[in-house]
């Protein structure tokens, strides 16, 4: 990995990092769709077990998703995320 890149990486999670510490409402695991949630954005899956190595501890990212990018897209956050669960016992999903 060029030096360049683990820096890039290494930025990422801090900011991840100060996201979570800043946040002040559930994760995503302890909520639902009741709740308020930006209309377009990206989101971050990090799995335990799945441990960052070059870039400090914690897990690491294992997926990143986006919803409604445009203006005016039907998609919302709440019916994306199971498309990512896939289907019990296919061996999708995470």
């Amino acid at each position: 990995m060029s030096n360049e890149r683990l820096e890039h990486l290494k930025a990422s999670y801090s900011i991840l990092e100060q996201d979570e510490k800043n946040r002040r409402g559930p994760d995503a695991c302890n909520c639902s769709g009741r709740l308020t949630w930006p209309y377009r954005g990206v989101y971050f899956f990090r799995e335990s077990g799945e441990n960052r190595v070059d870039t400090g501890p914690g897990p690491r990212v294992v997926r990143v998703g986006t919803h409604a990018l445009k203006a005016g897209s039907a998609t919302e956050l709440w019916t994306r995320l199971p498309q990512h669960k896939g289907q019990a016992g296919r061996g999708e999903g995470i």
